[in-house]
């Protein structure tokens, strides 16, 4: 299989998982619902068709059924789809997953960083349990991400939480900083873990320099690489 061959080649007598299929635009949920009911596909430059046998899962965090109603989605592609669909409650309700799921990510993101975080404080699990979770789990994994690379001990306590969980409840009457200050204090402790290298910061957000040097203006911190 060469390296070109796109993905409905590649998972061709397999399975292709497509997430957050509800936000595909428009035109390509045309190329997606001819490849579907054709089961073939065409190469870049080819005129001849490739016919392929594949199972499709997808997946979205939106309403489907109401982007059709709003002609975002195509309700023959949606009807495609739907021949067998699995809802999954979000996280919130599914408090029994939390805290095996921040375990999981801790182990991640100890073995990319090199820590050694093994235990979370009673208060911030509490914490971590009491939290809407509006994200879900991409929001959990995410927040996991932004404590480890800081850690200089084996805990992850409250401390800890005050830069990486962003809103949530309030019952528990800890004042949170705003999204500005979050992202600001962020960016600040990436560019210091990372002694200043650019390009091993651009990693660790998971963004492109450019990108990166409009966020520092947008924050007010060109400064701090100048």
């Amino acid at each position: 299989m060469d390296s070109y061959s796109g993905r409905f080649i590649q998972a061709n007598k397999g399975t292709l998982f497509l997430d957050e299929i509800g936000e595909l635009p428009l035109h390509i949920q045309a190329k997606l619902l001819r490849i579907l009911d054709e089961r073939a596909i065409y190469r870049l430059k080819s005129k001849k068709s490739v016919k392929i046998d594949v199972r499709l899962i997808a997946a979205t965090n939106r309403d489907l059924m109401q982007e059709v109603r709003s002609k975002q989605f195509r309700s023959d592609l949606y009807y495609r789809l739907k021949e067998s669909a699995l809802t999954i409650p979000p996280l919130r309700e599914r408090e029994e997953d939390i805290l095996p799921l921040i375990r999981h990510f801790i182990q991640v993101y100890n073995r990319i960083y090199n820590k050694h975080v093994t235990k979370i404080s009673k208060e911030a699990e509490n914490y971590f349990l009491d939290y809407s979770w509006e994200g879900n789990v991409r929001e959990l994994k995410n927040t996991v991400k932004s404590i480890i690379p800081f850690k200089t001990n084996n805990i992850i306590e409250m401390d800890d939480l005050s830069f990486s969980i962003i809103g949530g409840k309030e019952s528990r009457q800890r004042k949170l900083p705003t999204l500005e200050e979050h992202e600001n204090e962020y960016m600040r402790k990436v560019l210091k873990i990372t002694g200043f290298n650019i390009t091993r910061a651009c990693e660790i957000l998971e963004i492109s320099r450019p990108r990166f040097y409009r966020r520092l203006k947008d924050l007010q911190l060109k400064d701090v690489v100048e």
